[in-house]
C-alpha cells in the first residue's frame, strides 16, 4: 500500500508510483481514500485490473500507477507497463466533495489518534514484504532450475507461510521473526548452492 495524491494537493492534480511486482500477467490496483495505512480503515473506491502483462522473474518488471484529478473532480487511474507498451485506464465515479464536513473532520482526527500504530504497521508490513518477496524469488528459481521435485518440503513450507503472511497481524510480529530465520536457514544454502537469480537479500 502506498500514497499517491495526498490531502489538501490542489486540482487538478496528477501523481504517480511506479512498482515491481510478482512477474505474473495480470495485476490489480485497488483504489482507497484516506489517511490510515491499514486501508481497511479507508474508503474503498474502485480497483483496475491489467491484463496481458510481459511475463518476467519476480520483481524485474516495472508497472506504474498514475492517479489523476481533474477540474471536475473526476478521477481517472491508469496503469501502465513499459516494456509492452500496455496501458489499461480506469475512470473512478468519485467526486471531491461529497463526504460531508463530519465525516472528514472524523477521518482525520482518526488518523492522528492511530498515528502510532500506523507507524507500527508501516514497518510491520514492509518486513512481511520482504519475507514475502524473498519466498517468492526462491519458488521462482525452483521451478526455473526444476528443482521443485527434489526441494517438494521446502518449497511446501515456503507456500505456506506466503499463504499465511497477508493474514499476519502486528501483534503476531515474534512469529513473523521466527518464520524469517526459519527461512532463512532452509532456503539460503540452497539458493547459493545452486546459483539462484534474483534473490534479494533477506535481512530484516
Amino acid at each position: 500500500m502506498g500514497f499517491v495524491i495526498r490531502r489538501n494537493t490542489k486540482i487538478p492534480a496528477k501523481a504517480s508510483r511506479s512498482c515491481t511486482d510478482s512477474g505474473h500477467t495480470s495485476a490489480i490496483f485497488e483504489i482507497y481514500e484516506g489517511e490510515r495505512t491499514d486501508v481497511r480503515k479507508n474508503r474503498y473506491l474502485g480497483d483496475l485490473c491489467v491484463d496481458g502483462l510481459t511475463p518476467a522473474p519476480p520483481r524485474q518488471r516495472m508497472l506504474t500507477f498514475t492517479l489523476n484529478i481533474d477540474n471536475n473532480g473526476i478521477l481517472t487511474a491508469t496503469a501502465e507497463e513499459k516494456i509492452s507498451n500496455i496501458i489499461k485506464e480506469v475512470k473512478v465515479n468519485y467526486t471531491r466533495g461529497d463526504r460531508s464536513e463530519f465525516e472528514i473532520k472524523n477521518s482525520l482526527l482518526d488518523a492522528v489518534e492511530n498515528r502510532k500504530m500506523d507507524e507500527k504497521l508501516e514497518k510491520f508490513i514492509k518486513i512481511k514484504e520482504k519475507v514475502y518477496v524473498y519466498l517468492e524469488s526462491f519458488l521462482y528459481n525452483l521451478d526455473k532450475k526444476n528443482l521443485s521435485e527434489k526441494y517438494q518440503s521446502i518449497q511446501l513450507f515456503c507456500q505456506e507461510i506466503m499463504n499465511d503472511l497477508w493474514d499476519m497481524e502486528v501483534d503476531q510480529k515474534n512469529r513473523l521473526k521466527d518464520l524469517y530465520v526459519e527461512a532463512k536457514i532452509k532456503c539460503n544454502a540452497i539458493a547459493e548452492r545452486h546459483h539462484f537469480d534474483y534473490v534479494p537479500e533477506l535481512d530484516i
